[in-house]
């Protein structure tokens, strides 16, 4: 199955951002979505996203036991995987 390489969003914004959005899109000759997207990825410069971080020594040994499939727990229900992650 092919990926889907858009979502869709809805959110409220104040008037006065819409019609200058709006403004903006016609002077460039954009459309709404363009725009947007323009203007996020501009804000991300300013704003950027932590998700390119590298993990602690902590994480990083956990990430190592998963993947060599050590000090694994078991737990029948996800209470009790609660209980165990409260520890």
């Amino acid at each position: 199955m092919a990926q889907k390489t858009n979502v869709r969003i809805t959110f409220d914004i104040p008037t006065n951002y819409h019609k200058q959005l709006t403004m903006l899109a016609d002077q460039y000759d954009k459309n709404m979505q363009e725009m947007f997207v323009e203007l996020f990825e501009r804000g991300l410069e300013t704003y950027p996203c932590p998700l390119d971080h590298t993990p602690n020594a902590v994480t990083q040994k956990a990430l190592a036991n998963i993947e060599a499939g050590k000090r694994l727990g078991k737990v029948a229900t996800i209470d009790e995987l609660f209980k165990k992650l409260r520890k």
